[in-house]
């Protein structure tokens, strides 16, 4: 088992997953921001989760509101 976890921790796989599964969570918490006029109250209670996580993924996924020209 030693030698299992040794050749798979740090598989790039894994890392390829993460980004795929951050960019996915990206796209659907940044859609349901534009369905709420990126009222993020409104947004965590269509989402199922709390406010305090929108706004950590927010930031941790670097989502940002467009500029209104």
């Amino acid at each position: 088992m030693k030698n299992f976890r040794k050749k798979y921790s740090t598989s790039s796989c894994s890392k390829a997953l993460k980004e795929q599964v951050n960019k996915y969570e990206a796209e659907i918490i940044e859609k349901t921001l534009i369905e709420c006029g990126w009222n993020q109250s409104e947004a965590a209670r269509r989402l199922k989760t709390s406010e305090k996580n929108i706004r950590y993924k927010i930031e941790t996924l670097n989502i940002q509101k467009p500029e209104v020209e």
